[in-house]
């Protein structure tokens, strides 16, 4: 399966989960351990189909205060799937993020791998990565960008790629960690 057919069937999946989710009310935020690594059992229930979200719009007064940020919209949205070992559970993510100046809300996914220090998340065809680690809120967590430096956001198979209005995400100035709170799954899906 193509990184755009994974993409599409995980909205089309997530939209169908986002209804079930809106009308449960549910949201899975990561326990409020104040020590210790970010663990997937802290971002979401390890069993096939299990999903959690995470959303931050950056309002007009933080992008006020951080005017190196250019990014003013981010959503994480991480399931549960099984590959061969059913023991071993598989981390799946797709994040999207709007810019300043930026066209649309271009994404990424890739798979997510505990580490000793949180939960490493790469994009597929070589695309970059980045590191979720435990936030001092309850129910939020760290996004950190500098873990490998960079994110491509789009889809391998795409022929423009990046474009110097969709430049790879890096860590700037004031795009290095971005704190995302736990919300419904219908937040990270969109329209």
């Amino acid at each position: 399966m193509t990184a755009t057919a994974r993409h599409r069937h995980a909205r089309r999946r997530a939209a169908a989960i986002a209804l079930a989710t809106a009308l449960s009310g549910a949201i899975h935020a990561p326990e409020a351990r104040a020590e210790g690594p970010l663990a997937f059992s802290d971002l979401v229930a390890l069993k096939d189909g299990a999903d959690a979200c995470w959303v931050r719009d950056y309002d007009n007064a933080h992008l006020a205060r951080h005017p190196d940020q250019t990014v003013t919209r981010m959503a994480l949205s991480l399931d549960v799937f099984h590959d061969s070992d059913p023991q071993t559970p598989s981390l799946g993510f797709l994040l999207t993020a709007r810019r300043r100046g930026g066209d649309g809300e271009p994404g990424a996914v890739g798979r997510c791998q505990q580490r000793d220090d949180g939960v490493a998340c790469y994009a597929e065809c070589d695309g970059g990565g980045f590191l979720l680690r435990r936030a001092s809120s309850p129910g939020a967590i760290l996004l950190d960008m500098r873990h490998v430096g960079w994110l491509r956001l789009h889809d391998c198979d795409e022929t423009e790629g990046d474009t110097p209005r969709n430049p790879p995400l890096t860590p700037g100035k004031d795009d290095a960690v971005f704190r995302l709170d736990a919300a419904p799954m219908a937040r990270c899906t969109g329209p």
